[in-house]
């Protein structure tokens, strides 16, 4: 299914690509069948496909590639441009006869309408990736996509190195494939001086003619076996050289999130000769001033009591962000946005309905029954309707709609990891705020966008580890800061700043 398709005109944009040929491919009679549409795919693509497989290498999963049939106009033919990577939340299992479930099939066919763009083919994870596609990749391509130009891409996150490839049907031969040649279109950053192309792809199957240098800015899916020490035991040092057992999971870190005042990057214009020991003395008061009143406005927001209307509570969230949250519900103040289902607050003003990023929004937004976007525009609902009854008793429960704290230690765990990337995405959407006026530099902002990735990868590995002990309410949070992240990625890209 097409939907939203469109043959464009265009040139051939060759001269802006790497082509990449498959180690050993050759063979009369092959690659004119093949390559009669030949296939470009854009960095951007690229990246959000491997980012989405990199945030769980240990599972098989599955997304698709989105973007247009183009006609040259220079020469008539035709070539495809893979311009998106759409996610699924679909992990790939060995019991399936075909990898694309059919609920994950029908929420592709809705997206490619809200995008009004083509489905181009579809990409997966897998542990290893052989000379030729496998067999299960070619039986679930045959019955999910039926135009011969459509391309599947598979890439290897285990193995001693990095592989992976896209690969068509054979079209004498639908019941074969095999991988093809591909053109990976260089984002404006990545055109050297010199000639020289930067690339995302390091798969020893794959060879350029072209002078290229590899991006090891981003970090890939693959994952290489750690050297094991002899005896394949791990010791401890801290331990004295204890052995460890070395299937037993490696503790995961808290998240830190750098404040603000650590990315000033100003610095300070020395004084005058005659001055210096006192601008010295003054700097360090204002510092210490400067340190006492940040020192007291947090205790204040952890401790306090509930501060008047007009003033934020969102940047801090404190051990009694709950008891608020129900003052809030039931007393409906006029400045505090709705909560969603995660516990974030929107801050949305209730007159204006601009969100924590600046967006205007509709009058009157937060009402009974309304809708309102979050930072990274995630749809939230409020629970409580501004008119509310002041003496009402709140549902702290339905105000929050978070699950129940549970004795699991593997669901406990997760439910931190999901507070800390929340903080986490709430403190890159206030970043993207200040840079959007130039009150951040790029470094400011990468510093944020790390927090979150970081955050992110804990949380998708913690995901793992309780799938089987989580609920439905906790599987629905993941999937949703799963769609916030996306959000961050595609922010934090359209700011064209380096990768930290």
């Amino acid at each position: 299914m097409q939907t939203g398709f469109m043959m464009l005109r265009k040139p051939m944009p060759v001269a802006r690509s790497i082509h990449w040929e498959p180690v050993g491919w050759s063979g009369p009679g092959i690659r004119a069948p093949v390559m009669d549409v030949p296939l470009f795919i854009t960095q951007g693509a690229l990246r959000e496909a491997m980012r989405h497989l990199r945030s769980d290498p240990e599972q098989e999963l599955m997304g698709f590639l989105l973007g247009n049939l183009f006609e040259c106009t220079d020469t008539g033919s035709r070539y495809v441009v893979m311009t998106s990577a759409l996610r699924t939340g679909h992990v790939i299992t060995e019991e399936e006869p075909v990898q694309i479930p059919e609920e994950e099939w029908l929420g592709m066919q809705l997206e490619l309408r809200r995008r009004r763009a083509g489905l181009m083919g579809w990409y997966h994870s897998a542990p290893f990736a052989g000379s030729r596609p496998a067999r299960l990749d070619l039986e679930t391509h045959r019955e999910r996509f039926h135009e011969p130009w459509q391309t599947g891409l598979v890439i290897a996150t285990a193995g001693p190195e990095p592989t992976g490839g896209f690969f068509r049907l054979t079209p004498s031969d639908p019941g074969n494939g095999l991988f093809i040649p591909f053109d990976e279109l260089v984002d404006d950053d990545g055109l050297l001086p010199g000639g020289r192309k930067r690339t995302l792809i390091d798969w020893s199957n794959y060879r350029t003619e072209q002078e290229v240098e590899t991006d090891r800015t981003e970090r890939r899916p693959h994952l290489p076996p750690a050297p094991r020490p002899a005896g394949g035991r791990r010791t401890s040092p801290a331990a004295g050289g204890t052995a460890v057992d070395p299937t037993a999971p490696l503790p995961l870190l808290p998240v830190m999130l750098p404040e603000p005042m650590d990315l000033d990057e100003t610095p300070a214009m020395p004084g005058p000769d005659g001055r210096r020991i006192r601008s010295a003395v003054l700097g360090l008061f204002l510092v210490g001033a400067a340190a006492a009143g940040g020192g007291w406005w947090w205790w204040t927001q952890r401790n306090g009591p509930e501060p008047p209307p007009g003033i934020s509570t969102d940047v801090l969230p404190s051990a009694g962000g709950a008891a608020r949250v129900a003052r809030r519900a039931a007393t409906g103040p006029a400045t505090t946005g709705p909560i969603d289902s995660t516990g974030l607050a929107s801050g949305a003003n209730a007159v204006t309905g601009a969100d924590s990023l600046g967006r205007a929004g509709a009058p009157g937004s937060t009402g009974a029954g309304g809708t309102m976007t979050d930072t990274l525009g995630g749809a939230l609902t409020p629970n409580a309707t501004p008119n509310a009854a002041p003496n009402a008793a709140p549902n702290v429960q339905t105000a929050v709609a978070r699950p129940a704290p549970s004795a699991d230690p593997r669901v406990a765990r997760f439910d931190t990891m999901a507070d800390s990337l929340e903080q986490a995405i709430r403190n890159f959407g206030n970043r993207s705020s200040d840079f959007a006026v130039k009150r951040l530099s790029c470094r400011g902002l990468g510093v944020g966008y790390r927090g979150a990735d970081d955050a992110y990868m804990s949380l998708a590995a913690t995901h793992r580890d309780a799938r089987t002990a989580i609920d439905g309410a906790r599987d629905a949070r993941f999937r949703r800061l799963s769609s916030l992240m996306d959000n961050v990625n595609a922010s934090f890209d359209s700011t064209k700043c380096p990768r930290p």
